[in-house]
């Protein structure tokens, strides 16, 4: 496929806001359409749990009436689940489809979703369009009031607020704009390399034994984007080396800082604003990650840290963490695969490899899930 023809994305995500339904209180879902190269959102359909629509009938209603620009149909259409490309049925009729990441619809969702409320994994659903005007919106709490400039201090020292905490309250403010800009710059590669990769290889490099749920996109597709390999080289190395556009310097030490990143299990163990100190509890690595995810001390999480120009960042977070007992009973099971005493730290070198970081990605999959124990899993060969 040409680069300048039409790609439609297209994948299903929890609405980012409740909504009201008459005296009921709902988060329904929403699909989500957006034209690739132009970053332009042609679909949205909120989606009624009570009728009947079909993932293909959303796709007509996009292409019949997009939100920007004339009817049209896309040259291909990507979405992330073998079950999506059957549910577009005629609907997607002579148009190829394949099944690949589609890191920038997600990020398109996370961007909505900072707009309208909190960020919530995606999940499949089945029902009827509705317009967001069909729900009333359920409305958000006032805004604490907040100093001026030259207001007393709310310290009560009496000094001008601008003299006196202004400093250390804007710190936090600096700090998550940093890392807005990182994640930013982070997912607008991640999109990047998933499209370079698709249309150089096809689908199947990035997406090969994880067609899972929306809930694990965020931390797959990072992953998948960022190790991805055909024929012993990275993906990730061609797109920098070899891809449509110049990178930044900054762009290129951020590609050069992820060949260091690796996968594991982080256990929580200090939180300050914009900062969450951690310890990877295979490797006995400590990072403090500049971050706007909100951690629990004790609880563990599945993560990539990246070591950029002196400071730690998350390149894929699964969303659900793990409480003590749950952690303790996934790394025991991960030890034991690995055939690593419990106090032994394993090398960065096997925390990077990427057989295991799929059966580590697996195994908090089935952690998280209500069913599936942590026996000992054939179906991923790790070499001891």
């Amino acid at each position: 496929m040409d680069s300048h023809e039409p790609e439609w994305l297209g994948a299903y995500y929890l609405y980012p806001k409740p909504l009201r339904d008459g005296d009921a209180v709902v988060q329904p879902d929403v699909v989500l359409w957006l034209e690739m190269p132009s970053g332009a959102l042609v679909g949205t359909t909120v989606i009624d749990p009570r009728r009947t629509l079909s993932f293909g009938e959303t796709l007509e209603r996009a292409m019949r009436r997009p939100l920007k620009g004339p009817p049209r149909r896309p040259a291909r259409i990507r979405v992330p689940e073998a079950r999506l490309e059957k549910e577009l049925g005629d609907a997607a009729a002579g148009i190829p489809v394949v099944i690949a990441p589609v890191p920038e619809l997600n990020a398109t969702y996370l961007r909505l979703s900072a707009e309208l409320g909190a960020f919530k994994p995606g999940r499949a659903a089945r029902g009827t369009a509705r317009g967001e005007d069909d729900f009333e919106p359920v409305p958000a709490p006032p805004p604490s009031p907040r100093a001026g400039r030259n207001d007393p201090c709310p310290c009560g020292s009496g000094k001008k607020y601008k003299k006196c905490h202004l400093g250390a309250d804007a710190a936090p403010q600096r700090a998550m704009s940093e890392i807005d800009r990182m994640t930013e710059m982070d997912e607008t590669l991640i999109g990047e390399i998933v499209s370079f990769g698709v249309d150089r290889f096809g689908g199947s490099w990035a997406v090969a034994d994880f067609d899972r749920g929306d809930e694990s996109t965020v931390i797959l597709v990072p992953w998948a984007a960022w190790t991805g390999a055909v024929d012993g080289t990275r993906v990730a190395d061609m797109f920098a080396a070899d891809g449509p556009r110049r990178l930044s310097p900054e762009e290129r030490d951020w590609c050069e800082a992820q060949r260091g990143a690796w996968l594991s299990v982080w256990e929580v163990t200090d939180v300050a604003p914009a900062l969450v100190t951690m310890r990877d509890v295979l490797s006995g690595q400590e990072r403090a990650v500049r971050t706007s995810v909100t951690v629990v001390v004790g609880d563990s999480v599945l993560a990539r840290v990246v070591d950029y120009r002196g400071a730690s960042y998350f390149s894929g977070l699964h969303g659900y963490p793990l409480d003590p007992p749950e952690a303790d009973a996934l790394v025991a099971s991960v030890r034991r695969k690995l055939r690593t005493p419990t106090r032994t730290a394993v090398p960065l070198t096997r925390l990077r490899d990427q057989a295991f970081s799929l059966f580590l990605i697996e195994r908090w999959i089935r952690a998280v899930g209500i069913s599936d124990d942590l026996a000992d899993d054939a179906s991923v060969t790790i070499d001891p």
